[in-house]
């Protein structure tokens, strides 16, 4: 299994994307950002010795959640984790509109959200560095 070390340079590549899509391609931005997240709870999973589950996403980001459990950083994984399995489909999909049409990612996400949320997993990424 890869090293806590190798998942999070995953994350901090992912990040950086982030930075370069926004605000350009705002949905895409935060699907890094997701993906940044995702990245850094593989990471705490294996630095639990625990093996990362493959499918499906949200099992990966449940686990991290119930490992961050009682760390300083559980309670914003756990809140930030919420907000991105609810978004992840979105950035990636065209989503119905509930009047027999979609919209698509690009009106779902807004430069300045994708900005937010990056900021957000960048914090609970230095926290899980910290204690990796």
């Amino acid at each position: 299994m890869p090293h806590p070390q190798q998942f999070q340079r995953i994350a901090e590549r992912y990040a950086e994307a982030a930075e370069l899509t926004n605000p350009n391609v705002p949905e895409a931005s935060a699907f890094a950002g997701y993906h940044a997240f995702e990245s850094t709870g593989c990471a705490w999973i294996r630095h639990f010795s625990r093996a990362v589950p493959r499918s499906p996403h949200r099992a990966k980001i449940n686990a991290f959640v119930r490992l961050a459990h009682g760390y300083p950083f559980g309670r914003g994984a756990a809140t930030l984790a919420a907000t991105l399995n609810a978004l992840r489909n979105e950035m990636l999909y065209p989503v119905p509109d509930n009047r027999g049409g979609f919209i698509l990612p690009e009106r779902r996400m807004s430069a300045s959200n994708a900005r937010d949320l990056l900021r957000r997993v960048r914090g609970v990424m230095q926290q899980v560095q910290r204690n990796l």
